[in-house]
């Protein structure tokens, strides 16, 4: 039955199943290759050619979307990096941020800073009032050791 379907038909299944793949594999790169092969069918529409010519068309067109389209699209997708303050990929890279002191830091107990527009549990060896600036030094589990701002 498979081998009674027209080259465009067979094109189009081969592309819509590589497509399929895509939402199966990381990567965004398999949807490159789906839409090469519709291009492929649509060109059987409407002139016969070649087997050979076929898998060249396909292969430069595949390629060309990705070289063109694939860090837009996966952007779109995907969604960007989030980077935070410092520049930096790692979110969890807080030292040196500055953070706003919400509650009271007493040694030894722990207050309250704001970072990102979130309250976080803080430490600290000195003592910062409400409303103080200060600096993260470091950050354990939950936890963020500051310092006053200098």
């Amino acid at each position: 039955m498979f081998w009674e379907l027209s080259p465009p038909v067979v094109w189009f299944i081969f592309g819509l199943i590589v497509l399929l793949l895509e939402i199966i594999l990381p990567g965004f790169i398999l949807a490159f290759f789906g839409v090469g092969a519709w291009i492929v069918a649509i060109v059987l529409l409407f002139v016969d050619i070649s087997f050979s010519l076929q898998l060249i068309i396909f292969l430069i067109s595949s390629i060309l979307l990705i070289i063109v389209l694939r860090d837009k699209f996966k952007t779109i997708f995907i969604g960007k990096k989030k980077i935070n303050e410092k520049g930096s990929e790692n979110m969890d890279d807080f030292d040196g941020l500055t953070v706003v002191v919400k509650e009271e830091i007493n040694p030894p107990y722990s207050g309250k800073v704001e970072l990102f527009g979130t309250d976080w549990v803080a430490k600290s060896e000195e003592k910062i009032e409400k409303g103080q600036v200060a600096e993260i030094i470091k950050k354990e589990s939950t936890i963020l050791f500051v310092k006053m701002k200098s």
